[in-house]
């Protein structure tokens, strides 16, 4: 009994063509017959250089619509005039991350986990580094120099 090419051919069948797992094919000993169907038939499986750029082609597909989507977003936040969300939807197009969970240490080097300690380190340390004492010698700035520029109506 010889079976018709069309019934291989089938969407269920098409479907296990192309994720048939090799090794269980291997193990059950059915890979060589298989394989001997596949070349009467001439069937190829689609192999895993087919299958990468599918997925690849599908994550470019999401990804420009992710960004159509952030695009979108932007332009009812400009159109409302939200601008936090404007700002932090522009951030996330321009794929500029900023680091805001800095760590915080104290004079010792010790991590500060509070918030209110590590807010009163911040102001400790600008308060060192802005309230100086005035420079002992000032800078010698000299005058400005008077160029000779005419300004009178252009002929």
């Amino acid at each position: 009994m010889t079976r018709r090419p069309m019934e291989l051919f089938s969407n269920k069948l098409n479907t296990r063509i192309g994720t048939w797992n090799v090794r269980t094919l291997y193990q059950s000993g059915k890979c060589a017959q298989v394989a001997k169907e596949m070349d009467r038939y001439k069937i190829e499986i689609l192999g895993l250089s087919e299958k990468d750029k599918e997925v690849k082609k599908n994550c470019k597909h999401d990804k420009r619509d992710y960004v159509e989507q952030l695009a979108q977003e932007a332009e009812i936040a400009c159109s409302k005039g939200d601008i936090k969300s404007l700002y932090n939807t522009t951030k996330q197009l321009s794929c500029r991350r900023s680091n805001s969970n800095a760590t915080v240490k104290d004079k010792n080097g010790n991590v500060i986990t509070k918030i209110e300690e590590q807010l009163k380190r911040w102001k400790d340390d600008f308060e060192e580094v802005l309230n100086r004492p005035p420079p002992t010698d000032p800078p010698n700035i000299e005058g400005r120099q008077v160029l000779n520029i005419k300004t009178g109506d252009i002929t």
